[in-house]
């Protein structure tokens, strides 16, 4: 993965989120010049601009890999996304087996209840 392409994810990404880069500065808090560096492709694109885009829709897999998010990550709630794609940004795996850990007693919650429900 170059960060050529990326560049022109990025670029696709603003224009389908509707907007400028002087929005998206102003958004993530980060400078314009900040912003067109990673259109230009000499910068990756920070956290800060990950989580805007997130909270439009935009993955933030997709932006950095050119793939489809793996289905785990796509849950259909904005939020839920957002907060996934903060975590993969700033905490990286050790916050990612963290979050596996809970979903994973969450689900074993689930599943007493299912046991739960068919011996009432």
């Amino acid at each position: 993965m170059t960060r050529e392409k990326m560049c022109e994810r990025f670029a696709a990404a603003l224009a389908r989120a509707g907007m400028t880069q002087t929005e998206m500065a102003a958004a993530a808090g980060v400078a314009r010049s900040t912003v067109n560096r990673t259109m230009r492709g000499t910068m990756w694109p920070s956290c800060e601009m990950l989580e805007v885009l997130a909270h439009r829709g935009i993955s933030a897999h997709w932006l950095i890999t050119g793939e489809d998010p793996p289905a785990q990550f796509h849950s259909g709630d904005a939020e839920v996304d957002r907060l996934c794609t903060r975590i993969l940004a700033r905490g990286g795996p050790k916050m990612l087996a963290r979050l596996r850990g809970y979903l994973e007693a969450l689900e074993n919650e689930l599943d007493e209840v299912d046991v739960d429900r068919r011996t009432a």
